[in-house]
């Protein structure tokens, strides 16, 4: 699916999206997904951030999925989002709370984390 995503892409934007820019992608992709998987209370971070990677690459960026991952991580305390807990170390995406710690998730709650109810 990523392979068919980068075959339709456009030539890739000028510049990486900085802080604000992130923010609203991640935002928007969560509002998004609230509706899409609107019988669910939570996704898994990992998919959330494939379907974020995949918008990316239709709009013609080129950022590895580690990269993704690591800003999320970064500004997920800026989000206003709700991670939850997991057990399985695999799945497992480190999110930083406002002191800088991280701490391990592994899923997001949908719907009401940005407004949506």
């Amino acid at each position: 699916m990523l392979g068919i995503a980068q075959q339709l892409a456009h030539s890739p934007p000028a510049a990486a999206p900085d802080d604000t820019r992130w923010m609203a992608i991640f935002r928007e992709t969560h509002r998004f997904l609230s509706h899409l998987y609107g019988e669910k209370s939570h996704i898994e971070i990992l998919r959330y951030l494939a379907h974020v990677e995949l918008n990316l690459v239709l709009a013609g960026y080129t950022v590895p999925r580690q990269a993704i991952q690591a800003q999320f991580g970064k500004l997920f305390h800026r989000l206003g989002l709700q991670p939850a807990k997991g057990r399985d170390p695999q799945k497992f995406v480190y999110l930083q709370d406002v002191f800088g710690m991280q701490q391990p998730f592994v899923l997001l709650k949908l719907g009401d984390g940005d407004g949506d109810g």
